[in-house]
């Protein structure tokens, strides 16, 4: 398998020690380009970019930054994607103006990045509030009426955000639905709907927050849709009454079956990107893993 591999720039470590000086905040002091640069040193070819910075540190995307952006990508031959805002966005609220703030965000964000042209856009297509719902140990007849409600304000937002993104030239399958804490297979059935592609998230399908899936599952029904894999170790351990979660853990200490990963990967044809979700010191060790992994595959 040759397939680019990348990490998410941002680490919230990382930009914290960058912007504050002496106990005070100095956001002038951000300059992502610097964050991409070493990225590129450690060995990756392809960035994710957090465009919630765009709200949270304004100016992270205006034009110098761009610029310095694209830079990187052409000296290195070096591809972007890009995770849309999932902050304070909750694409299924079941309040009309704040699903149309949301998609408004959504769509105010990829107009500062489309010069990078990144694929995809990774998409949450349910937010915080419909993650909540989803966790409560209530009737399942009363969660699947509240499932569908939330999957119908989805669809609203998702519509409207792929006729938008349409309008200034971005094709639906250059928008990925992540795999969230919402059962995968209405997330799935989303996509599907509006030629959209899927990102699938290994660390929350094996966290259990997309349901009861797993890996291969949800990688063979994704088949031909699957735009991009976020990629970081988890478990989900079940004792009695308690259940004990981690995530977004370096390759090897958690549950996932690396070798596994791969051959199923193969299997399905995927050529997209690969990013760790980790920060760049655990990425860096996890692409070691992963690299000896791949060359074992080929010998």
């Amino acid at each position: 398998m040759r397939v680019r591999v990348g990490v998410t720039v941002l680490s919230f470590d990382a930009v914290m020690r960058e912007v504050t000086r002496g106990g005070a905040l100095e956001l002038s002091a951000f300059d992502y380009s610097r964050f991409a640069r070493r990225a590129v040193e450690r060995g990756f070819d392809h960035l994710e970019l957090t465009l919630d910075m765009r709200y949270v540190l304004p100016g992270s995307f205006d034009r110098d930054s761009v610029k310095a952006l694209k830079a990187i990508g052409e000296e290195h031959n070096v591809t972007f994607s890009a995770h849309l805002p999932l902050w304070s966005v909750e694409p299924a609220s079941h309040i009309c103006g704040i699903r149309q703030a949301s998609v408004n965000a959504l769509v105010e964000s990829v107009r500062d990045l489309e010069e990078l042209r990144p694929d995809p856009y990774v998409l949450h297509a349910t937010g915080s509030l419909a993650a909540e719902f989803h966790r409560l140990q209530i009737e399942p007849s009363y969660k699947r009426l509240i499932t569908g409600i939330f999957l119908e304000n989805a669809r609203d937002s998702v519509g409207q955000l792929v006729e938008q993104m349409a309008d200034i030239g971005i094709a639906s399958r250059r928008i990925a639905l992540e795999s969230v804490e919402f059962p995968f297979l209405e997330t799935l059935r989303l996509a599907e709907e509006f030629k959209a592609s899927v990102c699938i998230d290994t660390g929350h399908i094996l966290a259990g927050y997309p349901g009861d899936v797993d890996l291969g599952k949800a990688l063979r029904a994704s088949r031909g849709r699957v735009a991009e894999i976020h990629l970081h170790d988890a478990y989900r351990r079940v004792s009695g009454d308690c259940v004990k979660v981690r995530d977004h853990l370096p390759l090897g200490t958690g549950d996932l079956d690396v070798e596994g990963l791969l051959n199923l990967l193969d299997e399905i044809g995927f050529d997209g990107p690969i990013v760790f979700e980790l920060s760049l010191e655990d990425a860096s060790r996890s692409l070691k893993l992963l690299q000896g992994r791949e060359k074992q595959q080929n010998l």
